[in-house]
């Protein structure tokens, strides 16, 4: 349990208010120290305090019974049992959470191991254009983690989860990449598209007057978001290894359909749309995470309390966390630069959108403003149900 030096003696006596003055102290103190090493154990200091402390005191304190006219001696023993049992329940307590603490460290670093061979597996099979129930969920339960960003780092496992299907998702992108000349494609009919907005109005009007869906974003709207109304026939999809039909021709319109059942997840793998849409909110949960990080760490560090280590799967490690990070933001930006009709223009819109917040942010921070919350909307006074009249008898 340690040992106290002549000076933290004298401050645990005055401390706990013995009646000793600084003579009697350095006296005790020597009396103890047998050895004359100027330090004292714990068993020693606890006989010191017993022969020194408000022994009834002690004893009321503890709701102890005690018999009112026995000796001193009598009364230290009933009171260092009572110290003892006191010292006997902590350590029991103590063994508990550590043994707790051990069994959610073991559990954590099993769950941990088993997401590892789950996104070997699926990414094994994403890079070969498997399309099953796995990156089904994959893709859509990302959606989990794209509504609260902030929950990606809630803890390792959260962290080792998310990374593996956000990884599945982005092979399963990367092996139904888009061919040089659909890229020509699209990028074509997107430089006509801007040349001549007027014919995206008529084929808007025809569209509407076919029953289909009025409008749809304005010109600049549609510049803003990367998308013109002009996207590729997806109604056929490149088999595995990029052989098989390839999308014939150009449609026209705004508006998005995405397909919910597991087998048709491989014609909509190949939508430029569905890719830049998802990209996209992959680009700012990613740049969340990144701003987010130091805090996540400290977060974890403080959980453990002990430093950050790279024998400690059960928190988020620095260096791992940054370059996961990096790693996913580096693919995301290479398949949205290659996605049509505009990927290119879009990526840097996206990142000057991300400098700009990060800015303005650091801009907030630096001038320490106040959050600000729109207060709600007052709710509308409620009127007494009125009774209906009574005939008169």
């Amino acid at each position: 349990l340690g040992y106290i030096g002549e000076d933290e003696f004298a401050f645990v006596m005055e401390y706990l208010q013995v009646p000793l003055d600084g003579l009697g102290q350095e006296r005790l103190f020597s009396k103890y120290d047998k050895d004359g090493s100027g330090q004292i154990d714990y068993d020693e200091f606890k006989k010191i305090w017993l022969s020194t402390c408000n022994l009834k005191k002690e004893l009321d304190d503890r709701d102890l019974k005690y018999p009112k006219y026995a000796t001193r001696k009598t009364w230290e023993r009933i009171l260092e049992r009572a110290v003892d049992e006191e010292e006997e329940a902590e350590k029991e307590e103590e063994e508990e959470e550590e043994a707790a603490e051990d069994a959610r460290r073991r559990e954590v670093e099993k769950a941990l191991k088993a997401a590892k061979e789950a996104e070997a597996l699926i990414a094994a099979k994403a890079a070969q254009g498997s399309v099953d129930y796995d990156m089904y969920s994959s893709l859509w339960g990302l959606q989990k983690w794209l509504a609260h960003p902030a929950s990606a780092l809630n803890s390792a496992l959260e962290w080792q989860t998310f990374k593996a299907k956000t990884s599945a998702v982005l092979s399963a992108f990367e092996f139904y990449a888009f061919k040089e000349h659909e890229l020509a494609q699209g990028r074509e009919a997107y430089l006509a598209a801007k040349a001549h907005p007027s014919d995206r109005s008529s084929a808007a009007a025809r569209q509407t007057k076919q029953g289909g869906p009025p409008g749809g974003p304005s010109k600049e709207e549609s510049d803003l978001a990367g998308q013109t109304g002009v996207a590729m026939d997806t109604s056929t999809a490149p088999k595995a290894g990029g052989e098989g039909p390839e999308p014939s021709s150009l449609v026209v319109g705004s508006q998005c359909k995405y397909l919910t059942a597991s087998r048709l997840l491989r014609l909509q793998l190949a939508d430029p749309r569905l890719r830049m849409h998802l990209l996209t909110q992959l680009r700012f949960l990613l740049a969340t995470a990144q701003d987010a990080a130091p805090n996540a760490l400290a977060a974890a560090a403080k959980e453990a309390q002990a430093p950050l280590s790279a024998e400690d799967n059960s928190v988020l490690e620095a260096a791992a966390l940054l370059g996961d990070i990096l790693a996913l933001e580096a693919r995301t930006l290479k398949l949205l630069v290659r996605t049509p009709p505009n990927g290119r223009e879009f990526a840097s819109l996206l990142a000057h959108v991300v400098k700009r917040e990060a800015a303005w942010t650091a801009w907030k921070d630096r001038n320490r403003c106040k959050a600000y919350e729109r207060p709600p909307l007052p709710e509308p006074p409620t009127e007494p149900p009125t009774e209906p009249p009574t005939e008169p008898p």
